[in-house]
């Protein structure tokens, strides 16, 4: 099954989104897919065109200047967010988003908008044709009230979070395994009603999405409960903020849009400072389920084990091409064994010790074959049994 990631919206939350796409581009994990709804869609497409920290910079240098988001926009347009400078001036000249590499990138990438006509959310395949393209990404992020209805092929479309807010359901739809779920609110929370007269009144020429907008708590709170479902027998991996964010949707200080950035759980913070303990589970079903193209309900999640450098080493003649690395025990054998051990529920007394392991990509260990799954400037994955139906793993920090 394909792998993909799902980006939930959120605003300025969606700086949440940023820092955890940028830590996954900056240890090399990959997608066969993405789907992303609003501030999901808007900076997850920086994850396809592979540019790190982009995102958070343009927000950072921009979210003072009324062109990019204010009332005086929203009073002279009919935008809050500036649909000439987000969508062209920022993209084309000021920030430039890299359409070469997205449109080579082979990850498909989807768009989700609300119809305004029927209230029910649409996708766009994002190809790299950048009309088309940044039209879908304007629509999905064009909240109501406070934006414009979008124009595209006869149809007028606002921000996909009305009607799907965390768009897992579309990607499965279509063959995809939502092996990766970024949220931007804490576990357990659920919202409500939020249709008040003041809305009903703003939206009355537009009955489907005053009708979305009247059920749409109930709709996000039937998905978190079964996130909580999908994330209890492990079949996906939710990232989520460890408590709320306290970030406003027009979020002016660029120090708490850092501070948002910076706000990621603790296995991702600590891949993000290069520190291997931690970040094990971060990492597996994200990388691991990929790689092996298995479901991540099938890939046994152990308790961090690591192997510091001093136990480890990896000479080779060059520091730049983990795949040349050479794996060597020397010393260190008696404590890889019974590590080893702990991993794969076998007596030390049964892994037989060796003076050096093979070349990666290729390792063996004892009487179990080993197979490097994933390299990174600082840690390698390893999986034992890689043919039986579940998948062992444990990570080697190297220097």
């Amino acid at each position: 099954m394909k792998t993909a990631l799902i980006m939930e919206g959120g605003a300025m939350r969606g700086m949440f989104t940023c820092g955890v796409i940028d830590v996954f581009m900056e240890n090399g994990i990959t997608f066969d897919g993405a789907a992303g709804i609003s501030a999901g869609a808007c900076f997850g497409c920086n994850f396809k065109s592979l540019q790190i920290g982009r995102p958070i910079r343009y927000n950072k240098t921009y979210c003072r200047d009324p062109r990019y988001c204010s009332v005086r926009s929203l009073l002279k347009t009919g935008d809050l967010y500036g649909a000439d400078f987000c969508y062209r001036e920022l993209p084309d000249v000021l920030d430039p988003f890299d359409w070469k590499t997205f449109k080579e990138n082979p990850m498909s990438f989807f768009a989700g908008a609300t119809d305004v006509e029927t209230g029910k959310c649409v996708y766009h395949l994002c190809t790299g044709d950048r009309t088309a393209d940044m039209l879908w990404l304007r629509a999905s992020a064009s909240m109501p009230i406070v934006s414009r209805p979008v124009p595209i092929d006869g149809r007028l479309y606002l921000d996909g979070d009305i009607s799907d807010a965390v768009p897992y359901r579309f990607m499965i739809d279509r063959g995809y395994d939502p092996s990766v779920i970024i949220l931007t609110q804490p576990k357990g929370y659920r919202k409500t009603q939020e249709a008040s007269p003041i809305i009903r009144f703003f939206l009355r020429k537009m009955p489907k999405i005053r009708e979305a907008m009247e059920h749409r708590h109930e709709m996000y709170n039937r998905q978190m409960d079964e996130l909580d479902r999908m994330e209890a027998e492990q079949t996906a991996l939710i990232i989520r903020p460890e408590e709320d964010l306290r970030i406003g949707h027009t979020e002016k200080d660029p120090r708490e849009l850092e501070r948002v950035y910076r706000s990621l759980p603790s296995t991702s913070h600590a891949l993000s400072e290069g520190n291997a303990e931690g970040s094990s589970l971060f990492i597996m079903r994200s990388s691991l389920s990929h790689l092996t193209s298995r479901p991540p309900s099938s890939i046994h999640c152990l308790s961090p084990v690591f192997l510091s450098s001093k136990n480890v080493s990896f000479p080779s003649e060059s520091t730049t091409s983990p795949l040349t690395q050479y794996a060597s025990c020397g010393k260190s054998a008696r404590s890889v064994s019974a590590i080893l051990s702990a991993i794969t529920g076998r007596p030390k007394s049964s892994l037989h010790q060796a003076s050096s392991l093979a070349p990666m990509p290729q390792l063996s260990y004892g009487h179990l074959p080993w197979e490097v799954l994933y390299l990174s400037p600082s840690i390698t994955f390893l999986a034992a049994n890689t043919d039986s139906p579940r998948v062992s793993t444990f990570a080697v920090q190297w220097g």
